[in-house]
């Protein structure tokens, strides 16, 4: 059986001869059923073609997939870069913010303590005088 035949032909000859189809019919008609099936289907040879072919669409695809990947590593790597460096900045200012607000609050609070201590020593006064 040959890569390019789907089947016996010498085998189908003989069996149209055994049915009583003369030699040379059967030969023409084996040839021309070889014909027919050559053109419309794939031969083994075809399909170790297609296979070959798609195993090279595959190793170029992976190949780009490979560099797609690479890219977004790229990428995740930058992003990851300025997320930290925002974060860096948003630290300090919250940082910056919070030493502000206790400065603010100490400062409040020694006023405060002025504040009470001032109306401790006008009450002390005023009931003196009353």
């Amino acid at each position: 059986m040959s890569d390019s035949v789907l089947f016996d032909t010498q085998r189908y000859v003989d069996q149209l001869i055994e049915a009583g189809v003369p030699e040379q019919q059967a030969k023409a008609h084996a040839k021309g059923l070889v014909q027919l099936v050559e053109s419309q289907f794939a031969t083994r040879a075809d399909m170790r073609d297609l296979d070959h072919k798609i195993d090279g669409v595959e190793e170029r695809l992976s190949l780009r997939i490979d560099g797609i990947d690479a890219k977004i590593d790229g990428v995740e790597q930058r992003l990851d870069a300025k997320i930290d460096g925002v974060e860096q900045r948003l630290d300090a200012k919250i940082d910056g913010v919070e030493k502000s607000l206790n400065a603010k609050f100490d400062t409040t609070m020694w006023a405060l303590g002025l504040m009470i201590a001032a109306f401790g020593i006008l009450t002390s006064v005023l009931s003196v005088l009353h």
